[in-house]
């Protein structure tokens, strides 16, 4: 779920999934811990002049499993919370700039031996 709020904090926009990402977890003296696996949803952002754009992932990471193995999304999402383009990776990203125009993105990654690389992709 990601929340849009206006300059004096009242929310204008809720924008939920596109997955239903369900956590088991129990709380313990306000410590969070997740049962087996972790939910992996809306992980980075940034901002464009008439945009927002989001990282999602949308799965959980479990115990034995790597970053390097889920593939991302990258949704642009005009101020009105309406979907304007959506964009796929074969990577992770853990983060996310966009250039001036809105055509590439740099973003951090992993390679396949888990060592962290940036990445320059392309909206097309």
């Amino acid at each position: 779920q990601f929340a849009l709020y206006d300059g004096s904090l009242n929310p204008q926009r809720r924008i939920d999934g596109p997955d239903c990402l369900r956590p088991s977890f129990r709380v313990s003296d306000g410590v969070v811990t997740f049962d087996k696996q972790i939910p992996y949803g809306y992980r980075s952002y940034a901002l464009g002049t008439d945009c927002i754009y989001l990282v999602y992932i949308g799965s959980f990471l479990s115990e034995d499993g790597n970053l390097q193995d889920f593939d991302s999304y990258i949704f642009q999402i005009g101020w009105d919370g309406r979907l304007v383009k959506s964009f796929h990776s074969e990577h992770y990203l853990g983060s996310l700039s966009v250039s001036s125009d809105g055509e590439t993105f740099f973003c951090r990654s992993f390679d396949s031996d888990g060592s962290i690389i940036l990445l320059k992709l392309t909206a097309d």
